[in-house]
């Protein structure tokens, strides 16, 4: 007698029936992120949302992710505002922004209204730009200390937040100075070497930078030309937006 297989979306169906949160994250945990994507996207509309509702935040920010930008707004214009900022809350801020960019005006607000201050006012930002432009494109989510610390206390730092760094794959640290102005980059390898009590103004280098409104064209020939892995994003007094 052949057995009949149990697809992924059967499983999670099976933990919704169940009202079972813990077996329902540990699954999708276990899947990758485009299995999940298939196997909710194999649900229908209130089941997608009781999956958004149960799982953690994080889990559901991974997922919401992977969709494209306007099913994935959809989504979360069903779920309750709460639920639907603090998933908003753990995706990166550059993903963040283009799908709160698909909302109703009546959603978008009512989801920035229950996000943290800080983090609605950076999507605000976000959301001020056109999205061909660096301002449009950049990412906030960027390390950057003073000159004036030591390469052991940013090391201590980057260790504590380790998780962030490898997500972010950092090979370098931005350099600022007073009001958030740029002064340079600092290597990552230049920091481990040089012995914990150096400042970081005296291994600091001159970066690159681009304007906040430099179009997608000439983001694209500087990445074409160049080695570069990110660009710092500054406005016109030099302070630090984000990274692109």
């Amino acid at each position: 007698m052949q057995v009949k297989e149990r697809h992924s979306w059967d499983i999670l169906r099976e933990y919704l029936a169940q009202d079972d949160s813990q077996g329902l994250n540990d699954y999708l945990a276990a899947l990758t992120g485009e299995e999940s994507l298939r196997a909710v996207m194999r649900l229908d509309p209130e089941e997608q949302q009781q999956i958004m509702a149960r799982v953690s935040p994080e889990s559901a920010a991974e997922f919401i992710e992977y969709i494209p930008n306007e099913p994935a707004a959809d989504l979360l214009g069903e779920l309750s505002p709460e639920v639907a900022a603090s998933i908003v809350s753990e995706m990166d801020s550059d993903d963040q922004a283009d799908v709160l960019a698909e909302l109703e005006e009546e959603d978008l607000e009512e989801i920035l209204r229950y996000m943290d201050e800080r983090e609605a006012g950076e999507a605000r930002q976000l959301l001020a730009y056109d999205d061909d432009v660096a301002g449009g494109l950049m990412m906030t989510e960027y390390f950057s200390y003073p000159r004036a610390f030591r390469t052991g206390a940013v090391l201590q730092d980057l260790a504590r937040r380790e998780e962030e760094y490898e997500l972010h794959n950092v090979h370098y640290i931005y350099v600022t100075g007073r009001g958030r102005k740029l002064q340079g980059v600092a290597l990552i390898r230049d920091i481990v070497f040089a012995g914990t009590e150096v400042r970081l103004a005296d291994i600091v280098r001159p970066a690159v930078t681009v304007r906040d409104k430099t179009p997608l064209d000439e983001l694209e020939n500087l990445f074409d030309e160049n080695n570069f892995t990110a660009l710092p994003v500054v406005d016109e007094e030099n302070r630090m937006l984000g990274v692109v």
